[in-house]
């Protein structure tokens, strides 16, 4: 698979998802984050059994490393990784450990989901920044932390960590016709399927 303008890649377009918004970012984020992704180095921390972001990133990305603590998520995503290349001839790197025993450091992104007060931004954003005192990432990389503004804790999160971002941008997306069509509970669909989104930037290795 190739394509002819990647920096306006649509991931809703280019990847067929197997996991519905209410459990994991939507396309339009993933959109989103892909045209920033365009020829860099990425990792995800945590996937939520989907693999739909790394898929549609690694597509334009130069590299993609999914992070995945959870065993049978990273089962499926090492499924997916491998069905993904002889089909399209680009895949990404799966590592089965929690982000905190360490993440890459020759890289210029690395991103997250917001998931509640078990797993906040504050608490990831510290853990990078030890590894880099460690050991430094490459100069000018970025964490990214995604919130749901729908979500209380997520508010909590971003109102924690927000006087260190160096940029943020709001996504508004609506996946109710697609959340119908792979649910069965119609109403947590209309009443979850839509909102907003926000994505945020932050140095943790200042070039």
């Amino acid at each position: 698979m190739s394509f002819q303008n990647v920096g306006g890649i649509d991931c809703a377009l280019a990847v067929t998802p197997r996991a519905v918004s209410l459990i994991r970012s939507p396309q339009a984020v993933h959109t989103a984050l892909a045209r920033r992704f365009v020829g860099k180095d990425v990792v995800e921390i945590g996937t939520r059994n989907s693999g739909d972001a790394a898929e549609c990133i690694s597509y334009i990305a130069s590299k993609f490393i999914a992070i995945e603590a959870e065993k049978p998520y990273c089962t499926t995503l090492l499924e997916r990784a491998k069905e993904l290349r002889p089909k399209t001839g680009h895949s990404f790197t799966v590592l089965c450990q929690d982000y905190t025993v360490g993440v890459p450091r020759d890289i210029d992104y690395v991103y997250w989901l917001q998931e509640g007060p078990s797993f906040n931004s504050r608490q990831v954003l510290d853990s990078l920044l030890y590894q880099h005192a460690k050991r430094p990432f490459r100069s000018g990389a970025q964490a990214i932390a995604i919130f749901d503004l729908k979500e209380d804790d997520d508010r909590k999160g971003w109102q924690a960590v927000r006087g260190a971002a160096k940029w943020a941008e709001r996504i508004i997306f609506d996946a109710r016709e697609l959340c119908e069509q792979n649910q069965q509970n119609r109403p947590i669909c209309r009443a979850h399927g839509n909102g907003s989104f926000l994505i945020a930037g932050f140095a943790i290795s200042p070039s």
